[in-house]
C-alpha cells in the first residue's frame, strides 16, 4: 500500500468517526426523563421510564404468577386475578396505603406520571423478570 493511500484511509476512517459521533452522539443521549417519574399507559398497559421509549409490557405478568407475591409484598396488599396485569395496573395508579400519588398526563387519563419509589421502581424490575421468565433461551 503507498503513502498516499494510507494517509487517505486514515483521513477517511477519522472523518467517519467524527461524523459519527456528531450524528450518532444524539442518538445515544438518554431522555433527561429517564430517571424522574415512570409512565403508566392504561390502555395498552405498559410502564415507561419517563416520556421515553424505554417501556416494558404489563401483559406478560399474567403468565409469571410466581411473581405476584414480590408485589404483594412491596405494595401489602393481595393482588386480584383473573386479570392480574389490570391489577396491577390498578394498584400502581391508587396504591392501597396512598403511599404516592399518580397524576394524569393527559386530559382522558390515559397516561398517568408515577413517581420514582420503591413500589414503582419493584413493579420495573418484576416486569422484567417477568418477561425474561417467559422468554429467556
Amino acid at each position: 500500500m503507498r503513502t498516499g493511500s494510507k494517509t487517505r484511509t486514515a483521513l477517511t476512517a477519522g472523518l467517519i468517526t467524527l461524523s459519527l459521533a456528531g450524528c450518532g452522539g444524539d442518538l445515544l443521549k438518554q431522555d433527561p426523563t429517564i430517571d424522574q417519574f415512570y409512565t403508566l399507559d392504561s390502555e395498552k398497559l405498559r410502564l415507561c421510564q419517563g416520556l421515553s421509549n424505554s417501556c416494558r409490557d404489563l401483559i406478560p405478568f399474567a403468565s409469571a404468577l410466581h411473581l405476584i407475591p414480590k408485589i404483594e409484598r412491596g405494595y401489602d396488599t393481595d393482588l386480584k386475578g383473573p386479570n392480574y396485569p389490570l391489577s396491577l395496573a390498578r394498584l400502581m395508579i391508587d396504591p392501597p396505603n396512598g403511599d404516592y400519588k399518580a397524576s394524569p398526563v393527559d386530559e382522558n387519563g390515559r397516561y398517568l406520571r408515577l413517581p420514582i419509589n420503591e413500589q414503582t421502581d419493584l413493579v420495573w424490575d418484576v416486569l422484567q423478570e417477568a418477561h425474561e421468565s417467559i422468554y429467556a433461551d
